[in-house]
């Protein structure tokens, strides 16, 4: 299809739809997305090879995506066409395993002829961050170099509006007309249909003009053309201050028409009228001809920026943590702190810092993470710190990775006292400092806050946070223990603004979540607690990208050229290991 100008009108409905569009889906659904993993390698020792590419998550790695390329020959330098199209999941960790095998012919099965050349294995999110592509060695003893590429796939931006209208359609309300909504349904990969979309009700009319739909390509029909999608109208017959969703199931059957994508799309934005059918009506009316019709018109629009054009552009995610180290905790020698330290059991703080920290730091360009302790007396003088570096060095609080940050602050515990009172203000004033330097898109800050109860600068972290809204800046906060989290609660505002002072918030940065509701009892009957990180992971991060892309947005932000794809040397620095 071609892509024609917006007119002013056009374009106040694609606002108006894309606004309806992101009010209707959650953070999670708005951000899913598909990427594209492919691979080319150069130097092999065999001129007839293939790949085998997988993808790794969810809990000990034990979900598997994965791709067996075609086998190409004659070549040392093959490029692989077959990708593995897979989802891509910002709140986990996932791992890109690659083999190549050396095909030894073509009579006996693959799996009898397969031989394995070399391997690799790179954190998705790491190969994103560096610019969608890296290089890396198959293994030491060979020249071999494998470059796995990653893009976004296409159908999660292949944005149109859709408009529909109906004529004539039937009159179902006896002392109306009709009520009349549609519904678009796809075929899934299973054959089955499946809701895709649903336009607003329209109310006493039999000539309905509903608003302009925002839809993608890969929601409408996974990205084939010429699948089925089938649209149904029905009469809304709901009462007065129902919601619309409402006993669907009672609402009355008008008419439907099924077509493919690759119809819609293809009348250059002319209209394409299809006749509503009831087939029981057909069944039983011989003159019966249609139960009205509808226009459909699809209106190509430029999509918004990603929140992956982001991360492949660059944009490091700057991590700073900052952990509640007051009397209320309990002595760190005493197994019943929240600090105390078991060889065998992490302590809870321990926990909710390797299930975030794990992930967030592939995408930090250097990996150096600043760590701070609140609420304690810190060496020498042991007077009140609220911003003191776990690492004991305020020039440099700077600590490498997660591991890092875990020595840091086991050390730590070992330097300070534990004392009090519990204020945020501090440490988000502090990030709200580093981030007014770098409002271009180049950086977002991201500050985790492990805290075991209530806060005492109530009123002057509320003002934190409402200045911190206006600047590239997120504030996760993980409850830890059976404390009192109601103003953590509060601070999580999902419905208003943050307001204080006669101050508000811009936007909502902040995310809270309690580890109690993570962590169970071993089910074996000893002391030990079992933990899902997945879980906590998810939603302690699930709203980071829809946080970041609201400030983008707001800002009118572009996302910053790509990287370049680094050296197989800095690769194995930094995510890539060797088979």
């Amino acid at each position: 299809y071609r892509k024609t100008p917006l007119s002013a009108t056009t374009a106040a409905a694609a606002a108006a739809a894309r606004t309806m569009d992101e009010q209707q889906k959650s953070p999670t659904e708005r951000e899913c997305a598909k990427v594209v993993i492919g691979v080319k390698c150069r130097d092999l020792p065999v001129d007839r090879s293939f790949a085998v590419i997988a993808l790794h998550s969810g809990s000990y790695m034990t979900e598997k995506d994965t791709v067996t390329t075609e086998t190409v020959d004659k070549t040392h330098n093959p490029t692989y066409s077959i990708p593995l199209i897979t989802s891509y999941k910002f709140e986990e960790r996932q791992m890109i395993e690659l083999e190549i095998h050396c095909a030894m012919d073509d009579h006996s099965s693959r799996a009898a002829s397969r031989k394995v050349i070399g391997s690799c294995t790179v954190s998705l999110g790491h190969l994103i961050h560096s610019g969608g592509s890296l290089d890396c060695q198959l293994c030491s003893s060979s020249p071999a170099v494998c470059t796995i590429h990653v893009e976004e796939y296409a159908g999660n931006k292949e944005n149109m509006l859709l408009k529909l209208n109906g004529r004539g359609l039937d009159k179902k309300d006896l002392f109306g007309k009709s009520d009349p909504y549609m519904i678009i349904d796809k075929r899934n990969d299973k054959g089955r249909l499946v809701r895709a979309y649903r336009t607003e009700v329209i109310k006493n009319t039999l000539d309905p003009d509903w608003k302009p739909i925002k839809v993608s390509v890969d929601r409408l029909c996974g990205g084939d053309l010429r699948r089925e999608i089938r649209f149904r109208c029905y009469d809304w017959d709901g009462a007065e201050g129902d919601h619309e969703d409402k006993d669907i199931e009672f609402d009355e059957f008008i008419g439907e028409f099924a077509t493919t994508p690759k119809e819609l799309f293809s009348n250059d934005g002319r209209e394409v009228t299809f006749e509503l059918i009831n087939p029981r009506k057909a069944k039983k009316k011989k003159n019966y001809r249609n139960s009205g019709t509808v226009t459909a018109k699809t209106i190509p629009i430029d999509a918004d920026f990603s929140f992956l054009d982001y991360m492949f552009s660059g944009t490091d995610l700057c991590f700073t943590v900052a952990i509640d180290m007051t009397a209320s905790n309990g002595s760190p020698s005493q197994p019943t702190s929240l600090h105390y330290t078991d060889p065998f059991t992490p302590n809870q703080y321990t926990i909710a810092m390797q299930a975030v920290l794990e992930i967030i730091q592939d995408y930090d360009s250097d990996q150096l993470l600043p760590a701070f302790g609140f609420g304690c007396r810190a060496p020498p003088d042991y007077r009140v710190s609220h911003e003191w570096p776990l690492n004991g060095d305020s020039a440099n609080p700077f600590c490498q990775g997660a591991a890092g940050v875990l020595e840091a602050y086991r050390h730590c515990l070992e330097e300070v006292r534990l004392s009090g009172p519990t204020h945020f203000a501090p440490v988000i004033k502090h990030v709200s400092r580093l981030a007014l330097n770098h409002q271009d898109g180049s950086r977002y800050y991201v500050l985790l806050i492990l805290t075991d109860g209530t806060i005492d600068d109530w009123t002057e972290c509320k003002r934190a946070v409402i200045e911190a809204s206006y600047l590239p800046v997120s504030i996760i906060v993980v409850g830890i223990g059976s404390g009192n989290f109601t103003e953590m609660e509060l601070l999580d505002q999902d419905v208003w603004l943050l307001e204080e002072g006669g101050q508000k918030a811009c936007r909502d940065i902040v995310q809270f979540v309690e580890l109690r509701k993570y962590l169970r009892v071993a089910a074996d009957g000893s002391d030990g607690v079992r933990w899902s990180k997945v879980a906590l992971a998810k939603d302690v991060l699930q709203e980071l990208p829809s946080q970041i892309l609201e400030y983008m947005r707001r800002r009118r932000l572009k996302p910053n050229r790509l990287q370049q794809p680094q050296s197989p040397s800095s690769s194995a620095a930094t995510g890539v290991s060797l088979g």
